[in-house]
């Protein structure tokens, strides 16, 4: 049984500790103990997840645009700028989007990790892993390049503009289109998309972007000191606040609480999970947890390997012979999670659904801390004052004594420089490069997030290789062990895409080469 702990601890000052012992000592059990703790607020190294505004590319939505457009969140700060060049006479929109992904949170003081996920609005899924297959003969020669994505967003840094088209080459590099410059502040981080949607509505589809507070380039997280006679607890039928050390619960700085019953709650895990041999063109199904109410917009990550191999980031599928593009995609309907493979392996998956969607705020209740028993277990609640007794929509929960954090295990940026030499074989399939990083693990899963850092962008992961031969230059994959993760990439190999052109076989590089890696090392402590 898990025993939650709200009080004073000498030296520290308040805290909030769930641990999954009755019988830890809630003042002496050492932070460390990843496997033992539910929540821990003393570690300061939380993390944070938060929707920003969707887009949606359907003709409804299209149709009501003008030729250019701003679209501000609830704070009134421009989030969308873009370009909508079409009409009802017109076969397609033709549009461009720029996310403003520092505009819509300017004061974290970083460019913080996004995640694009893209929903097809025909079917309703979401993919969450992507794995391609090119193939063109050249002369006498089978060309086959790879590319395996998973929440694929590429974010550049406005430094310059071209008086040519803006294509993903430019982006790498943090420059856009000279007709486009004013949809972006020189310096602002982007993330750029143009598509063409048809008025026939046969292919629509819809951004839900997702943004950590965490940082996705070199940059450090936030450090907090401490400072006397502040008071950083209230618990009260109105509120409930947990300051950072050096500030008080009455702060106006928004990173300066831990929990805050007006906008802050860290990452939990309400669904959580591995599930096994889910067969090719197969689906899974995981209902919600009692009275939980999940939406479309649920924070919804992954890891997945074919059954039985290593788990990798991005999630590789095996080699073909066959051209063509295999998703893992999944739903939310029904109040549960439906999983879909392709048609391709077997695959395993883990997973994680976070208290985090666009849902409004519920209604009915008088409690801010909610004591209950949910059938299975005893619990306890923190959640937003005048919510339902108990919190049933993800975004009311702040605490869940059953729902372990998404606690940081380890995290930093590893420099190219620090990268050795891979194996011969290693080279041609996964990169030239390769680092091991070794971290402790007394028994909880270990779940990695990461961002590939270029001199003016940041990307989330993606795999590109020239099977048998070598490995694109953009390229980052990471294999994910209990005790370590190997990363792997070919900084050197002098291109980033490849494609057939005119009869001869090209190799395009976006001049932008690697700097590092910014990783996260994520702990969930299983039930």
């Amino acid at each position: 049984m898990t025993q939650t702990f709200i009080g004073y601890k000498p030296g520290v000052g308040p805290v909030l500790k769930c641990l999954k012992y009755d019988t830890d000592d809630p003042l002496t059990l050492a932070n460390t103990a990843f496997d033992r703790f539910f929540f821990n607020s003393e570690t300061q190294n939380l993390s944070y997840v938060f929707p920003t505004n969707p887009f949606f590319y359907r003709s409804a939505e299209l149709s009501t645009l003008p030729a250019s457009f701003n679209i501000t969140n609830d704070r009134g700060n421009v989030v969308i700028s873009g370009s909508n060049v079409g009409s009802t006479g017109d076969a397609f929109f033709n549009v461009n989007t720029f996310y403003r992904i520092t505009n819509a949170y300017p004061n974290m003081g970083y460019v913080p990790m996004s995640e694009f996920r893209q929903v097809d609005l025909l079917t309703n899924r979401v993919e969450c892993g992507a794995f391609q297959s090119y193939y063109a003969l050249v002369g006498s020669t089978n060309h086959n390049v790879v590319t395996a994505r998973q929440f694929y967003t590429v974010m550049g840094r406005l430094v310059g503009t071209t008086s040519g088209q803006t294509t993903f080459p430019t982006v790498y590099n943090g420059i856009i289109s000279s007709s486009q410059s004013g949809f972006v502040g020189m310096g602002g981080w982007f993330v750029w998309k143009q598509q063409l949607i048809y008025n026939d509505n046969r292919n629509p589809n819809a951004i839900y972007p997702s943004v950590w507070d965490l940082p996705a380039d070199a940059s450090a997280m936030r450090t907090y000191t401490s400072a006397p006679n502040l008071l950083s607890l209230e618990a009260s039928s109105s509120r409930f606040v947990l300051s950072r050390p050096g500030y008080d619960v009455n702060t106006t700085n928004e990173f300066g609480t831990i929990i805050s019953s007006n906008n802050r709650s860290p990452a939990l895990c309400v669904m959580n999970g591995t599930e096994n041999s889910i067969q090719a063109n197969g689906s899974r199904t995981i209902a919600a947890p009692a009275g939980v109410i999940l939406s479309q917009r649920a924070v919804v990550d992954v890891m997945f390997r074919v059954s039985g191999q290593t788990w990798r980031v991005p999630g590789l599928l095996t080699d073909t012979t066959a051209a063509g593009t295999w998703q893992l995609s999944y739903t939310v309907s029904g109040n549960s999670i439906t999983f879909y493979n392709s048609e391709k392996d077997a695959v395993d998956l883990r997973y994680v659904v976070f208290n985090v969607d666009d849902q409004p705020k519920s209604t009915g209740g008088n409690q801010v801390i909610f004591r209950g028993n949910d059938g299975l277990r005893d619990y306890v609640q923190i959640k937003k004052p005048g919510t339902s007794d108990p919190a049933s929509r993800p975004n009311d929960i702040l605490f869940d004594s059953r729902y372990p954090q998404f606690q940081i295990i380890a995290q930093g940026f590893i420099p190219i420089s620090s990268f050795g030499d891979s194996s011969a074989g290693d080279a041609v399939y996964k990169g030239a490069r390769t680092y091991r990083l070794n971290f402790n693990n007394a028994g909880f899963v270990p779940y990695l997030k990461y961002s590939t850092v270029f001199p003016n962008c940041v990307t989330t992961p993606i795999y590109r290789a020239e099977r048998g031969v070598d490995v694109s230059n953009i390229s980052m994959l990471a294999e994910v062990n209990d005790t370590y993760v190997d990363f792997f990439c070919s900084p050197d190999s002098g291109w980033s895409d490849a494609f057939s052109q005119a009869g001869s076989w090209t190799r395009l590089d976006y001049g932008a080469r690697i700097q590092g890696v910014r990783y996260y090392i994520f702990g969930i402590t299983p039930n």
